[in-house]
């Protein structure tokens, strides 16, 4: 699952987006949460959305809920990229961000990409995103999925 994080689309191994002090973890991480993530994803969130992260109430209900699913990948201790999906009765993706720190290294490309994974896993045949276009540099990303215009 990890492969293709850190690296240029393309496979060519060309363009290491890492550097040599960077410490992302080894790979892309796939859970069934619980409330034992409450602080982790809470703290995530309002680091990335600032004030337009979701409240801890709204977290601590999707967290309960059986059906939801995240992918995360961690660097420094912290979660550095995260996204949530629900799966009744189609797939929605709940979330998807990346710390300031850590984009443009392909990160949100491979989170949408798992969550969808996961979808199909979970025999979901259709998926749907509902987004704000915050700022122009979510632009590409959301136009690269057939979904910015």
């Amino acid at each position: 699952m990890a492969d293709n994080i850190g690296r240029q689309e393309d496979g060519s191994g060309n363009g290491d987006l890492l550097g040599p002090g960077d410490a992302l973890s080894a790979g892309l991480q796939r859970i069934e949460p619980g409330l034992e993530y409450l602080s982790r994803v809470v703290d995530f969130d309002k680091r990335i959305f600032g004030r337009d992260a979701w409240p801890r109430a709204v977290w601590r209900y999707e967290l309960a809920q059986r059906g939801r699913y995240m992918a995360y990948v961690e660097a420094n201790g912290e979660i550095a990229a995260l996204g949530a999906i629900a799966g009744v009765p189609e797939a929605e993706v709940l979330t998807v961000g990346v710390d300031p720190r850590w984009r443009r290294r392909g990160l949100a490309r491979r989170l949408l990409r798992e969550l969808l994974d996961i979808a199909l896993d979970q025999g979901r045949s259709s998926s749907f995103l509902r987004y704000e276009l915050v700022t122009v540099a979510r632009r590409p990303f959301m136009n690269s999925r057939g979904s910015g215009r």
